[in-house]
């Protein structure tokens, strides 16, 4: 609920793209993870879990008509030589990959990479233990691989 409050949707507006609340020093960013939906809080533990700042995750929670002014807005913080990456769950052909790509790229003026599951006939394998780690390997893609702490063992 916190992290609500943070981002101003508590305030009673929708907001088209939610930048990361937890931003302090924008020149130190190497990374910037773009997602949209639920993939978000997965992507936010992983982060909160590695304590990086190196990395900024941004929500883009109106797709269409796509947001273009705020978004020209917000990658004017960041530095030019980041690396940007799309995340989602669904496959590559399904999802908002193929339409976000061509709108994201032309604003950032350079690859977009592509993080989530490969092009499939369905959006999920039907398996628990298959999709857990593919969930699994989507975070680490994206923000890193989780260690545990020192002197923790399981």
């Amino acid at each position: 609920a916190d992290l609500v409050q943070e981002q101003g949707a508590a305030a009673g507006h929708f907001q088209p793209i939610l930048d990361d609340p937890n931003l302090s020093i924008s020149s130190s960013i190497k990374k910037i993870v773009l997602c949209s939906g639920k993939i978000y809080y997965q992507l936010q533990q992983r982060h909160h879990e590695l304590g990086t700042n190196s990395l900024s995750i941004i929500r883009i929670e109106q797709l269409y008509p796509f947001p273009k002014t705020q978004f020209e807005e917000l990658v004017q913080k960041y530095p030019k030589d980041a690396d940007w990456i799309w995340v989602q769950e669904e496959p590559a052909n399904m999802g908002a990959w193929t339409f976000i790509r061509p709108r994201i790229e032309a604003i950032i003026h350079k690859s977009l990479t592509y993080v989530g599951r490969q092009a499939a006939a369905s959006p999920a394998t039907g398996f628990p233990k298959i999709y857990k780690k593919e969930q699994n390997d989507i975070s680490d893609q994206a923000v890193g691989p989780y260690r545990e702490a020192p002197g923790v063992t399981a």
